[in-house]
């Protein structure tokens, strides 16, 4: 977490356990240019009204929600 000016900056990796997405995935939509994101050193870094911003423009659009399916392991196929 970063403070700088009056924001509150948080990792990706740090805000991505309270959202639906993963931190690969936000860093992705930081560089399509579809969530609000700085770059300090190495790190990606958001805050969380820009987050809700995000979920709000894109998770319900077409009124579906992008949520990851849980309980299915990464790479199984259904047959």
């Amino acid at each position: 977490m970063v403070i700088k000016e009056v924001r509150t900056y948080y990792t990706l990796k740090e805000i991505a356990p309270s959202s639906l997405y993963s931190a690969d995935y936000l860093r992705i939509r930081i560089l399509q240019k579809r969530l609000r994101g700085i770059k300090i050193g190495r790190e990606w870094y958001t805050t969380k009204d820009w987050l809700s911003e995000y979920i709000a423009k894109y998770a319900f659009k077409s009124g579906e929600a992008h949520v990851r399916s849980p309980g299915r392991p990464k790479g199984s196929r259904d047959a």
